[in-house]
């Protein structure tokens, strides 16, 4: 309501290349993925006359705690750095507000 009031905003859904892409035996991952990346464009389209821009960020594979956490151990070596995200959101934030990003996606390079 803020920013339909204010006529002006953006919304960042960080999703998953999970939400683009599809791997056997990741099914319910990645419905639940897909189902964001629905939702975020169906919200672009509604929110679009109050001038409020929504994007969806799709990283790839990245180097955090995640499995650690969960107690599995997974190679991290060829997963991007953390800080590579955060560079392309500090993008998406920075970007004219009269420039639309509807989605960025982005993975480690092999």
């Amino acid at each position: 309501p803020h920013m339909k009031k204010q006529h002006a905003g953006r919304i960042i859904n960080v999703i998953s290349t999970a939400g683009l892409t599809t791997k056997a035996d990741r099914s319910v991952y990645h419905a639940s993925k897909w189902a964001i990346t629905g939702f975020t464009r169906s919200l672009a389209m509604e929110l679009s006359p109050f001038n409020i821009g929504v994007t969806g960020f799709y990283p790839g594979a990245m180097k955090t705690d995640f499995f650690k956490k969960a107690g599995l151990e997974k190679n991290m070596n060829e997963h991007m750095d953390l800080a590579e995200a955060v560079r392309c959101l500090e993008f998406i934030i920075n970007t004219d507000a009269s420039v639309s990003i509807s989605d960025l996606s982005i993975r480690p390079t092999e």
